[in-house]
């Protein structure tokens, strides 16, 4: 479980880096979860990009079933 305050760490062959979770924002499906950020903020312009970016790991059904979260990183 994640958790606001703790640490996440990145890393790749290359380099690693850690940011800390400022925020936590859960929804029942993507659709929601961008009506409630900005879908900017996640590098999407537009919430129809985003959700069908983000539908190729996580259809809608799995989605309504189990929820998503958004975690805003600083």
């Amino acid at each position: 479980q994640i958790n606001i305050g703790d640490t996440i760490e990145f890393s790749n062959a290359d380099d690693k880096c850690s940011k800390t979770v400022i925020g936590l924002f859960r929804a029942n499906n993507f659709h929601t979860l961008f009506s409630k950020i900005n879908v900017n903020d996640a590098g999407f312009e537009a919430i129809e990009d985003a959700e069908k970016a983000l539908e190729e790991f996580y259809d809608l059904e799995s989605q309504n079933k189990i929820g998503v979260v958004g975690i805003v990183l600083a």
